[in-house]
């Protein structure tokens, strides 16, 4: 719990979940001395070019990357609960649909119909996997933020407008070219 990680579940778990924030933590101690060896320049050009805000002395750049690092982490981790939410109601769409149903939705996928409604119910969430839920949950997670940046404060959005390069006229406008670099 102290390393920001669910303590609970079997001893298996738990051992898994420590070994898993002990690999984490020796990963970002690597990372961390690499970008302290970079020269000065090297590690301007990398926080410039992972749009990162930071003062120009070097401990503060690799603080703000390493931050920027588990900022993306922790949206990775979110886009991940996100997909499995959007499986989970597409399963229950299906578990709603007739066998013969599922069958003719397979058809039209050019998917293998299968035998049973599960077997079919398996072949079309798969097959959503390597496509539609990905889209899906990024357009989720794009609304959200888009929810998040029209109720921000102006003075917020111009700041973000700024650190991402965007010329703010509107603040619907802003909103967009924030979302559009941040996509990138």
């Amino acid at each position: 719990a102290r390393r920001g990680r669910e303590a609970s579940g079997k001893k298996d778990e738990l051992v898994e979940a420590l070994a898993g924030a002990y690999r984490e933590e020796e990963a970002a101690a690597s990372k961390r001395a690499k970008l302290r060896a970079m020269g000065l320049d090297d590690l301007k050009a990398l926080v410039f070019s992972r749009g990162v805000e930071a003062p120009g002395k070097k401990e503060a750049m690799v603080e703000a990357l390493m931050a920027h690092d588990v900022a993306q982490a922790a949206n990775l981790r979110r886009f991940e609960e996100v997909v499995e939410e959007v499986l989970a109601s597409q399963r229950e769409e299906l578990e709603a649909k007739t066998a013969a149903e599922l069958k003719d939705l397979c058809v039209a996928r050019e998917l293998k119909p299968g035998l049973g409604k599960e077997d079919r119910m398996e072949r079309l969430l798969q097959a959503a996997r390597s496509g539609d839920v990905d889209r899906l949950a990024a357009a989720r997670l794009r609304e959200a933020r888009r929810a998040e940046l029209v109720g921000a404060e102006e003075a917020e959005l111009l700041r973000l407008c700024e650190v991402v390069g965007a010329d703010p006229f509107v603040k619907e406008i802003m909103v967009e070219r924030i979302l559009t670099r941040e996509d990138e």
